[in-house]
């Protein structure tokens, strides 16, 4: 994992679980184009169940959501965030930052 987009709060867990799990998954011969459609498809799928996100959000705006992902990765890029970790696969998730798309800020652990 490289970055970490904070789009919504889950407001029902074993809902937001069911909903993830009904979505075919993303990987090689699958029918999505890359990891970026597979979230698209999800997002909008949470968004149709509307006891299953906190969000402020809403499906329409995944255009800009997908934009601010990668404008934030760029500029995480450019600093050297990811120099250190090139090739190695030691990636830990509890050490990754993440970036609260509502508020426009990143948190660190």
């Amino acid at each position: 994992m490289l970055i970490r987009v904070a789009v919504a709060k889950v407001a029902d867990v074993e809902l937001a679980k069911e909903v993830l799990r009904s979505l075919r998954p993303y990987g090689k011969g699958e029918s999505f184009s890359s990891c970026f459609e597979w979230v698209r498809v999800a997002f909008a799928a949470l968004h149709a169940e509307p006891d299953c996100l906190k969000t402020y959000f809403d499906d329409d705006d995944w255009q800009w959501i997908e934009k601010c992902a990668r404008e934030y990765c760029k500029s995480k890029r450019m600093q050297g965030r990811f120099a250190a970790h090139t090739g190695t696969g030691n990636w830990k998730a509890d050490e990754v930052s993440t970036f609260n798309a509502w508020e426009m800020r990143e948190t660190t652990p």
